[in-house]
């Protein structure tokens, strides 16, 4: 055991002690020295007891200082003093508070597997070299904010047993948290990370505030654990950002978040809200095969700025899906996804394709008012139209209200189970197979949208008869069930159909009268009569009717026998199409 006061009157040559006791304190601060505050001198005390407190407060130290392994039983108190050389704390023990800040550290700085069992204070603090706090264990709060890292700074393995605040702090190079535990909040509020940035494998426990912060080169943290809320709003990754295969128990939020790179959030759990309200994604993100537990936020995002692509592919909608007013500049993938929730995809822009391949939508499901705004031309060479829900299924209902389509839309082999509304925004970009026509058709039907049946499958046969080849029979039946009665869901084909055909045979009544061409009087004349005949004889009705006298009347059917059978059997089939065709769309059952 060795008195303070004993290293305290050698302190000018230099103190090199191992394996000793230090008792008192140790006040470096308070001692005099031939160049004032500045201490020239080696001061190294290894495997040693510090019983007392150790007082550098305000002090230049130009040569190195080492207290490895060493156990401080007392308070640390290093205001505002200035480390020129390296110093070494490594293996240490603190009992009591240590208080660094703002200090500056010109050299490397070991703190390398330290105990700090009080608070340890570093605010304000400057290191230009490294910091090394590898494996450090704060089991009091550690206050780090508006610290300056010019050198590397490795936290890694630390262990942060109660609050930690780097709030305000900037990183200019790599900067190491990997694996490290975060028991009580953590803060690095509007910090600057200018290198590389790891934080894989870390778990935080409680809250962790990394709001405003600038990651400004690749921020990694892969596989980390947020058992507590983790805010990440108005924050800048203008590098790669790795979330990937993460695991957030409380609220994410991305709110107003900006990234500049890739963003990797593959294999990430969300089991809290996932907020990325307003965020900005301007090169590719993917969340592939994440799974969102809770309501999952993404109003007004705007997703490859650079036409780059978005990947939701795989991934699992448990709550609310929002996206509304969302913006996608590039590829839209959100493929094979599962969505138990309600989704919300109104007012979203679609500026490249928009695939919900193999996407199943178990509750309602809102694109009113979005828009799919991609070029019609180049989709369709590549994908075959603009937005693709080919094996897509709506086990409830689908609004499609005010939705606009620059071009095709697939839904080949699509299913539907809830109502389609608003099919009139959607038809004439509706692109399928036989099969998904027919189910549709039926899907309507169930559900008494005989209407939206009807046009449905009026497109379905039009669709039929356009690729049919000239060369075949059926090609001429369709388009005469066309013209005659719209397929039997249009009836007004049938009243236009009527209208043509006596006004056909008019005519030929008119034309084969002698002389009916001589005269122009005449031959208006002479047609009212032969309109009047056609009447006559298209609806089957008594020669009594017939306005122009029975001398007239007997004169054409005398001239026009075979006419006049041609039309009659003619009136009989519209009749019959007539009466099909009403019956067809005014009687339901």
């Amino acid at each position: 055991m060795i008195p303070a006061s004993e290293i305290l009157a050698h302190i000018q040559n230099g103190a090199e002690y191992d394996h000793i006791i230090v008792k008192g304190d140790l006040d470096f601060s308070s001692h005099p020295s031939r160049n004032g505050n500045q201490k020239d001198a080696i001061i190294r005390i290894n495997d040693s007891i510090v019983e007392g407190t150790l007082y550098m407060n305000g002090l230049d130290f130009n040569q190195s200082f080492d207290f490895k392994n060493t156990r401080f039983k007392g308070d640390i108190v290093c205001s505002g003093s200035h480390f020129h050389k390296e110093i070494n704390f490594s293996g240490s023990q603190f009992y009591g508070s240590s208080f660094f800040g703002p200090s500056k550290f010109s050299q490397m700085a070991s703190f390398r597997n330290v105990s700090f069992n009080g608070i340890a204070d570093f605010s304000g603090s400057r290191f230009e070299g490294t910091a090394d706090f590898h494996m450090a264990k704060f089991n009091g709060p550690a206050y780090l904010e508006r610290s300056i890292f010019s050198g590397s700074a490795d936290f890694g393995d630390a262990r942060f047993n109660s609050t930690a605040s780097f709030d305000r702090s900037d990183f200019s190079a790599t900067c190491s948290f990997e694996q490290s535990s975060f028991r009580g909040p953590v803060s690095l509020k509007g910090s600057q990370f200018d290198g590389q940035t790891r934080f894989g494998n870390s778990r935080f426990l409680h809250d962790a505030d990394f709001s405003k912060a600038h990651f400004n080169d690749k921020a990694d943290f892969m596989l980390c654990q947020f058992l507590g809320g983790a805010d990440f709003g108005t924050t800048f990754f203008n590098g790669k950002a790795v979330f990937s295969r993460d695991e957030f128990d409380d609220i994410a939020c991305f709110e107003n978040a900006s990234f500049g790179k890739d963003a990797n959030f593959t294999l990430t759990y969300f089991k809290g809200q996932a907020r990325f309200d307003y965020s900005k994604f301007a090169k590719r993100s993917l969340f592939w095969r994440s799974n969102f537990s809770d309501s999952a936020c993404f109003r007004s995002a705007q997703f490859g700025l650079n036409d780059d692509y978005t990947g939701f592919k795989w991934s699992r909608f448990l709550q609310h899906a929002d996206f509304h007013g969302a913006q996608f500049y590039g590829v839209a993938d959100i493929s094979e996804c599962i969505f138990e929730g309600n989704s919300e995809f109104s007012n979203v822009r679609f500026w490249d394709l928009a695939s919900f391949w193999k996407t199943r939508f178990n509750r309602p499901l809102n694109l009113s008012n979005s828009e799919f705004a991609g070029d019609p031309n180049e989709l369709e060479r590549r994908w075959g139209g603009v937005a693709d829900f080919s094996f897509a299924e709506f086990l409830d209902n689908i609004n499609f209200f005010n939705t606009q389509f620059s071009g095709n839309a697939k839904f080949d082999n699509t299913r539907f189970s809830g109502y389609v509304l608003n099919w009139p925004y959607i038809e004439n970009s509706f692109k399928s197979d036989s099969a998904t026509y027919l189910s549709l058709i039926k899907n309507f039907s169930d559900h008494g949208q005989y209407g939206e049946a009807d046009d449905c499958y009026y497109q379905y046969r039009r669709l039929i008869q356009s690729e049919t080849s000239w060369w075949q029979w059926s090609k001429y039946m369709d388009m005469l069930a066309w013209l005659s009665c719209g397929y039997g869901v249009r009836s007004s084909y049938t009243f236009f159909s009527a209208i043509a055909i006596l006004t056909a045979f008019g005519i030929l009544y008119s034309c084969r009268t002698e002389h009916a061409f001589l005269n122009k009087k005449r031959f208006t004349s002479r047609l009212l009569e032969s309109l009047s005949f056609s009447l006559i004889i298209l609806i089957s009705a008594p020669s009594d009717m017939y306005p122009y006298g029975s001398k007239k009347y007997l004169r054409f059917m005398s001239q026009n026998k075979l006419l006049v059978i041609i039309e009659r059997i003619s009136g009989w089939m519209i009749l019959i199409l007539l009466i099909n065709t009403l019956s067809r769309v005014m009687i339901r059952y």
